[in-house]
């Protein structure tokens, strides 16, 4: 459906550019899905090194932070943790990510690789806190309570409270610890720096997600709106795959007067939506429920 949208999309081109890059998004999925089929063995493994690339990106991001406290401005600085990725929330993105990886490590190896990796974990956690990504914060929160749910559902099968108990405080407690730094961190440098930026500490930034006035939230409200409205009206085949950049000119340029303009809709869901109309959408959001349907599958086969 997204191939067939680049014929009917206001500019053709664009369309082009990013139906490639899904292609070549799926290519790669369906050639890991055939070289990992019958060798789960390999997971554990595959797990180890996303743990140990996520150390390197970790020790990184927080060496970069460290160094550029004296110079740089809090937001300014934040702003620049973006990795090799395109800027903070894609980094964010990028990290949060691999925790499961880091917690099925945590949950499976012995003394030494459990040590490991709730290091990893501690040092991952702390650059998502710092990133300031509020995304990336209820991320890491949903994960952390799947995996509570997934300990208590072994509980209730082998009834043993003592392992229970150690294989959840093994994940709680580092990310604790991490979001516990980084509120003393980042409550010192915003003291000693003059300029106050628009970011803070954990729960500054977990406040103005759970505020329906907070600026942010207004604009990206405004943004679904706008997405929304616009598959109200081409509820058939929308603007094109990719197009929602362009499709959101006329509806930004009233609140805009600037060159720039918001390139996604800041929610896949509804950029969606109006990029392939209601079927596009529906097939996307259809995507994301087979995950989760046939995770519940492997789960109790």
């Amino acid at each position: 459906l997204a191939g067939i949208s680049t014929f009917t999309a206001i500019n053709q081109t664009e369309s082009w550019v990013c139906y490639v890059r899904l292609i070549a998004t799926i290519i790669a999925f369906l050639n890991i899905s055939i070289l990992l089929y019958g060798r789960t063995g390999l997971f554990k493994i595959l797990a180890q090194l996303l743990g140990l690339i996520l150390l390197v990106e970790s020790i990184q991001a927080i060496g970069q932070f460290f160094n550029g406290i004296a110079d740089t401005d809090l937001s300014g600085l934040i702003l620049s943790l973006k990795g090799t990725t395109g800027n903070k929330n894609i980094f964010a993105a990028s990290t949060v990510v691999k925790i499961p990886f880091v917690i099925y490590c945590i949950y499976t190896f012995k003394l030494w690789g459990r040590i490991l990796n709730i290091v990893i974990l501690v040092l991952a956690s702390l650059t998502i806190f710092i990133v300031n990504a509020r995304a990336s914060f209820l991320s890491i929160i949903f994960i952390t309570l799947l995996y509570i749910v997934y300990c208590i559902l072994g509980y209730l099968k082998d009834k043993k409270v003592d392992q229970t108990l150690y294989r959840i405080s093994y994940v709680i407690i580092p990310i604790l610890a991490a979001a516990f730094i980084s509120q003393i961190v980042l409550t010192n440098v915003k003291n000693l720096q003059e300029a106050k930026g628009g970011y803070g500490t954990v729960t500054d930034r977990l406040a103005s997600a759970a505020s329906f006035n907070a600026e942010d939230n207004q604009v990206r409200i405004r943004l679904w709106t706008h997405a929304l409205d616009y598959t109200r009206h081409h509820p058939l085949m929308g603007c094109g795959y990719g197009n929602w950049k362009i499709a959101s000119i006329p509806y930004q340029k009233v609140f805009i007067n600037d060159l720039v303009v918001p390139v996604h809709a800041h929610n896949d869901y509804v950029e969606m939506f109006a990029e392939l109309g209601i079927a596009g959408g529906l097939l996307y959001l259809g995507l994301f429920i087979c995950i989760h349907i046939f995770t519940i599958k492997v789960y109790r086969s």
